[in-house]
């Protein structure tokens, strides 16, 4: 038997007393409402593994992930590929806690041996049991990677570029008809770089976010300001 307050973090709780031909149970001195639920060991409720999401991070691959229970479960194991067919484990993390909990769980692979890197996230129950999530793809063909958010945007916004390698070069905002709103020097560092833009002056309506650097290499996120 497992009882919550909170309807997040639920524990277990033996009851006083039962009867298996009429079908009921005992709990002696409940002080305050709650909700119980009723499972058996001997059997798995497999966790709802969530969704998996990769981050390009240059050099590295971000993971993050978060089961939805985490019931009867043992253990994570991240798994990867580089053809999306084969796949080796590369690490394991277990389970924070046992019960219907919502805890976040994340893994940095500081070795991605592919210019495409498939990942996916392995519980192991209690049982030896298996429940996997989605696979999620990175690739590091592109030099950088820009993307903004949120979009559409009210005040404030924040860039984030993904770059390879170190390198300086321009962040500029255009308007629909051509006009520079923005224009901003950058020195990325080789990874996640984030800039953060006040577009709380800005009229409603379409623009372009543009960065590119000294090599060439240029990037364009359409965004919205409402």
């Amino acid at each position: 038997m497992w009882r919550t307050n909170t309807q997040t973090n639920w524990v277990k709780q033996a009851p006083n007393g039962r009867n298996t031909s009429l079908n009921f149970i005992d709990i002696d001195n409940v002080d305050t409402f709650a909700t119980y639920t009723l499972s058996s060991s001997i059997f798995s409720l497999q966790s709802n593994t969530g969704k998996l999401t990769a981050i390009n991070g240059g050099d590295k691959v971000l993971l993050e992930w978060t089961p939805g229970i985490e019931f009867n479960g043992d253990r994570f194991i991240i798994e990867r590929s580089s053809d999306n067919i084969s796949w080796y484990p590369i690490s394991s993390q277990p389970v924070k806690e046992q019960g219907f909990t919502l805890s976040f769980y994340n893994y940095t692979d500081d070795h991605p041996n592919s210019n495409e890197m498939y990942y996916r996230v392995r519980e192991i129950d209690i049982n030896t049991d298996a429940a996997v999530t989605n696979t999620a793809k990175v690739s590091f063909m592109d030099k950088m990677l820009v993307t903004l958010t949120p979009n559409p945007v009210v005040l404030r916004a924040k860039a984030t570029v993904t770059a390879r390698n170190a390198g300086n070069g321009i962040m500029s905002v255009f308007a629909l008809d051509g006009k520079r709103i923005i224009q901003q020097q950058l020195n990325l560092q080789a990874g996640i770089n984030q800039v953060d833009i006040n577009t709380g002056a800005f009229a409603a309506g379409m623009y372009y976010l543009v960065v590119e650097m000294k090599d060439g290499t240029k990037k364009m996120v359409p965004f919205t300001k409402q």
